[in-house]
């Protein structure tokens, strides 16, 4: 039989997630009150932020890349390098 996370494992699998302490406590709170779709929203939107943020990081390797293979091609001449 799996036992339920006590309070303080679902905040530290929150904080471990990137939450604020803040935020953690309060998001548990909902859960452990019976709000629990309150706090599944606001899980959901964490979520949705750090998934914001990866792609946001991406799009920063991508360009990264391009200017990679564009100088390994020679595309970009040394004159204009610092």
């Amino acid at each position: 039989m799996q036992a339920y996370p006590s309070r303080e494992d679902i905040i530290e699998n929150m904080q471990d997630a990137g939450l604020g302490t803040e935020a953690a406590e309060s998001i548990a709170e909902d859960l452990i009150s019976g709000d629990r779709e309150h706090g599944i929203k606001r899980l959901m939107a964490n979520r949705k932020a750090l998934l914001e943020g990866i792609h946001q990081r991406q799009k920063h390797i991508d360009r990264l890349d391009y200017l990679i293979n564009q100088i390994q091609k020679n595309k970009i001449r040394r004159h204009y390098m610092l």
